[in-house]
């Protein structure tokens, strides 16, 4: 028996160690056997060598798909199989929760590529089984292997939620040969000193820049073969381009320090977190920017940087560097400008890290970064003046200068610009952001002298508040300043003046200056001094026409202002169709914007012929083809997007404003739903009017800023516009009142969904093309199609067996399968033959916006609420202001919630929004109490993955004990705790008797006779 036990004891670690070559060196388990370790090493080194060159050349060795982890595409066309299509790991799919371009890099390196073009979603090329391998993947860009990133084995996923990628096929030798290119990033972007046409490589470029005296720097632009002599290299994403120095050679190499300890590895297994840097000294200063870090492990073979806190549990291993946070005899943070000082770790110090400057870097308080959220100039404005500097040039996003810890000290930052410390600006010290989420900024190194001066050029010669030929442009770019605007516009012989939008960032070369009002635009001419350039007479921009390079009309209404969208003389689909995107389409037209939006071929089908779909714009586009779209589609004649645009004149808007709008004056500060940035008032109660729940907005003019709000409570705030979803004499759907209604929706055109036969128009039966849909499988996913098609924010209740009344047998679809995601109920499979009868229509109710008032109270940090209810014993629960989600709440959650809310206990828990429909932003789901926690916020809960309606709100009805209503015991599930427990030891003394049933027997027969004898004396 022990020898067989010990033959399985060794067979067991010898699986141990073939498990751990598929492992990263930080995943594989430590162990006491010498033997598993080495044979662990040996086998995670192979591991990393044979990955590390299918990351940099392109492997011609036929890929084995059904061997496990092993990633593959399928379904891809023809000929482009080998770089697209859907994703395969071990020949089972992977689903496309949270699937994004940074997991696509990771497949497509995998794969041999050295980056992702793009990703997709929704099974786009093929459906797939749904023996998922994958589901929710989440890499950070660093992984070696797809299934290295976190990631889950289960899956909530069907056949058509299929991830896929498309990978980038260029050729980046230069890159791969280069120790000083980068790629994705332009140098001083729309600032050059020169151009070069017609150039093959970025070598080639940079050769260029070598025989140019001025020249420091260049960007290459692969795709156009144009290269761009450069003076400094202020960086800017650019997709494509490739950008670096004059001279590579010209960048010392430092020496690395004589503590690092070359071939071992500290805390093997164990990391606080991981990140990709150049080298062990990058890796070393990756360190001392993170808290709680105190040493390192380098890996040279897949550049992966490891934040320790010990340096024990040693382990040989030749790719390894390892060292401390600083080298002994080192003072703490002066080694280098490239390391973080100790200071920065010191409590309440600003600190810029991440960029090798003083001047720029993602913001740390204490040695915690500050979160993106709600970052915008003013509070940069604030960090660099703190720094000591007199201007900011821009903010950053997104971890801009490297990934940052999640230890966050601050989030929601919202400066007023007259603060002196970033401390002293609102903010919240609870954060919900990750890694990528670090704020930064760039301060302005000019002196202040400069700075004035080149404000005063703006007042002398620039428009503030202007654009010029709006919607007339010869190209944009990405500029960070007027100033460098007006020198893009100078560089080509063909611009006369410019338009610069300060929080976009774009620059509009244009060949004319008719003015239109635009707040926080600003205009001029190409050169100060001579304000009357004429370009030459064949340089000119394209006319408004219809039928002309991004020419826009409408058709079909019954008046100019409305009708359905042609851009180039084509119909533009109404997928993610929005009034933000109308709003833009409006402008360009003329109108100073949009009243509201149509799907559907609203104004008459003219074709299918579509230019542009899911048209996603962010309202700073001055034309509609401008805004981010896809040319592919898969719409029909029946889905053509349309607009209303307001007939005002700029003069009627401003008198509107004065009548209807608070100016000087901001609603329920701190509160809101969310944020965008517009240009003026108007474009902000636009905003609200695209979102269901806004009923209110305020407006900042000095970062033009959005803010969405459900309530109104007045706080005079100066540069703060505020006002209504609507002004009075605009109607519910955001048309005027002297205007003519829309036109009906067409039920009976082909694809069309309308709701039938219920109370209200938000409700009723579901009908297609003027049929019914059948409640065969009919559930929640398909039911949020329809609500979203016909422009709902979301479904609230579904309904089968024609719960609004009997439909005809003559059914349009049957079998219905939605995965949620599509964006017409006619995309989702279904069957188009049934089995149906006129009891089986399928029906849905849908959430029309229906606003919650909330106490301004309940906004506080773990406070709870209950709203709804009859009285403050019961209601809806709400934490810090928002609703908790019933999914997985219990009667021990509402015990909790009803003893911290000081009433005796709960009598007992509801669910489903028994007190009414709560908002659709959850604080929380799937609560967690065991009954002995002192309030909600020490139980367990989740406030990432959230995904419920507004009829799902949890809520709790509470014994509220007086002298004159004592609670009856029967009243309380407490009072059987009792009862329960005295009928356990009663069956139990029951149990112990029937085992010694015999022997008492026996006792009790033995008493009876002693008794017996001790009456009668013959005994």
């Amino acid at each position: 028996m022990i020898d067989r036990l010990f033959i399985f004891l060794q067979q067991l670690a010898v699986l141990y160690a073939a498990a751990s070559t598929t492992l990263p060196p930080s995943s594989t388990s430590t162990t006491s056997a010498t033997t598993t370790a080495t044979a662990t090493t040996t086998a995670t080194t192979t591991s990393i060598t044979t990955t590390t060159t299918t990351t940099t050349t392109t492997t011609t060795t036929p890929r084995n798909c059904e061997e496990m982890n092993t990633v593959c595409l399928q379904g891809g066309p023809d000929g482009k199989q080998h770089y697209m299509g859907n994703v395969m790991v071990g020949g089972s799919p992977v689903c496309d929760d949270s699937w994004n371009l940074v997991d696509a890099t990771v497949a497509c390196r995998e794969l041999g590529f050295y980056t992702a073009k793009k990703f997709f979603r929704e099974s786009k090329f093929g459906n797939v089984s749904t023996n998922y391998r994958m589901d929710n993947v989440k890499c950070n860009g660093t992984e070696q292997r797809l299934t290295y990133c976190p990631h889950s084995t289960q899956d909530d996923c069907d056949r058509t939620e299929a991830a896929g990628v498309e990978c980038d096929t260029r050729d980046f030798s230069d890159i791969l040969n280069s120790t000083c290119f980068e790629l994705d990033v332009s140098y001083t972007f729309g600032d050059s000193i020169g151009e070069a046409e017609n150039v093959d490589t970025s070598a080639a470029c940079q050769n260029i820049c070598q025989n140019s005296s001025a020249c420091t720097h260049f960007s290459y632009y692969p795709d156009l073969k144009r290269c761009y002599q450069k003076t400094g290299n202020a960086k800017t994403f650019k997709n494509g381009a490739i950008s670096g120095p004059k001279f590579c050679t010209n960048e010392t190499t430092e020496a690395p320090p004589v503590c690092f300890e070359y071939g071992t590895g500290y805390n093997y297994g164990q990391y606080l977190d991981y990140f990709s840097a150049e080298g062990p000294s990058m890796c070393q200063a990756r360190c001392q920017n993170y808290n709680g870090c105190l040493y390192f492990s380098y890996y040279n073979s897949n550049k992966e940087c490891y934040m320790k806190t010990g340096n024990e549990m040693r382990r040989s291993h030749a790719d390894v560097v390892s060292g401390p946070r600083f080298c002994p005899g080192d003072p703490e943070g002066t080694s280098n400008s490239s390391k973080s000082n100790a200071k920065c770790y010191q409590d309440s110090v600003l600190c810029l890290l991440g960029a090798g400057s003083e001047s720029e870097g993602n913001v740390y308080i204490g040695g915690s970064p500050v979160c993106d959220d709600s970052w915008d100039m003013k509070d940069g404005a604030i960090v660099c003046k703190e720094l000591g500097f007199h201007g900011v040039t821009r903010i950053t996003k997104e971890s801009a200068y490297g990934k940052v810890s999640t230890n966050f000290a601050m989030d929601n930052v919202e400066c007023e610009g007259t603060e002196e410390k970033l401390s002293d600006c609102v903010h919240n010290s609870d954060d919900d952001c990750g890694t990528s989420e670090g704020a930064g900024v760039v301060c302005d190194t000019r002196s202040k002298e400069e700075i004035d001066a080149e404000k005063a050029l703006v007042q002398r010669c620039f428009d503030e508040g202007v654009t010029y030929n709006y919607g007339d442009y010869l190209d944009f770019e990405v500029s960070h300043s007027a100033i460098a605007c007006q020198k893009h516009c100078l560089a080509h012989a063909d611009c006369t003046h410019f338009s610069f939008y300060q929080e976009s960032g774009k620059c509009y070369r244009k060949t004319g200056n008719e003015k239109k009002n635009a707040d926080g635009a600003v205009s001029g001419p190409r050169n100060c001094s001579d304000p009357n350039y004429t370009a030459n007479p064949s340089a000119s921009t394209t006319p408004r026409t219809c039928a002309s390079p991004g020419g826009i009309c409408l058709r079909g209404g019954n008046t100019p202002n409305e009708g359905n969208i042609f851009v180039q003389n084509r119909p533009v689909c109404d997928d993610d169709w929005t009034l933000v995107n109308a709003h833009v389409a409006c402008k360009q037209l003329g109108y100073i914007g949009a009243l509201s939006f149509t799907k559907e071929s609203r104004f008459g089908t003219f074709g299918s012929n579509f230019i542009m779909d899911q048209v996603t714009c962010d309202g700073t586009e001055e034309r509609l083809i401008d805004c981010e779209h896809s040319s592919s589609h898969d719409c029909g004649g029946g889905e053509a997007a349309g607009v209303v645009c307001d007939t005002k004149s700029e003069d009627e808007e401003n008198v509107e404003e004065l009548t209807c709008f608070d100016p000087g004056v901001s609603y329920s500060p701190g509160r809101y739903i969310d944020t965008e940035v517009v240009s003026s008032a108007y474009d902000c109660q636009i905003h609200c009017r695209s979102h269901s729940e806004c009923t209110f907005f305020t407006f900042y003019s000095d970062t033009h800023k959005c803010f969405r709000k459900t309530s109104n409570s007045p706080f005079p705030t100066a540069l703060a516009t505020s006002g209504p979803r609507y002004c009075s004499n605009q109607t519910s759907n955001g048309t005027s009142t002297n205007e003519q209604p829309l036109p009906p929706r067409n039920c009976n055109s082909p694809g069309v969904v309308c709701l039938k036969q219920g109370g209200s128009p938000d409700e009723g039966n579901v009908f297609v093309g003027g049929r019914p849909v059948c409640d065969d499988s009919w559930d929640v996913r398909d039911a949020r199609v329809v609500c979203r098609e016909l422009g709902y924010v979301d479904v609230l209740e579904t309904y089968d067996e024609s719960h609004f009344g009997s439909v005809d047998d003559n059914f349009a679809m049957d079998n219905v399968e939605c995965s949620g995601h599509e964006t017409s109920l006619e995309l989702c499979s279904h069957s188009t033959s049934d089995d149906c009868g006129r009891g089986e229509g399928a029906g849905v109710k849908c959430d029309n916006g229906t606003q919650v008032e909330i106490p301004q109270a309940c906004n506080a940090t773990n406070k709870i609420c209950l709203i709804g209810g009859s009285g403050d014993h019961e209601g809806n629960v709400y934490f810090q202001g928002k609703p908790v989600c019933d999914d997985g709440w219990t009667f021990a959650n509402a015990q909790i919630v009803c003893t911290s809310l000081g009433f005796k206990e709960a009598v007992r828990a509801t669910k489903e929004s028994e007190f009414g429909i709560v908002p659709s932003g959850f604080g929380a789901t799937d609560v967690n109490c065991h009954g002995i926690e002192p309030n909600l916020q020490n139980c367990r809960f989740d406030k990432s993955s959230i995904n419920c309606n507004r009829m799902e709100g949890a809520g709790v009805v509470c014994n509220k004990v007086t002298e004159e209503a004592p609670v009856a015991p029967a009243s309380s599930s407490s009072a059987l705790v009792p009862t329960i427990f005295i009928i356990i030891i009663v069956v139990g003394l029951l149990g112990v008797a029937w085992f010694y049933r015999y022997k008492i027997q026996m006792f009790v027969s033995r008493e009876v006779m002693v008794r017996m004898s001790g009456n009668n004396p013959l005994i």
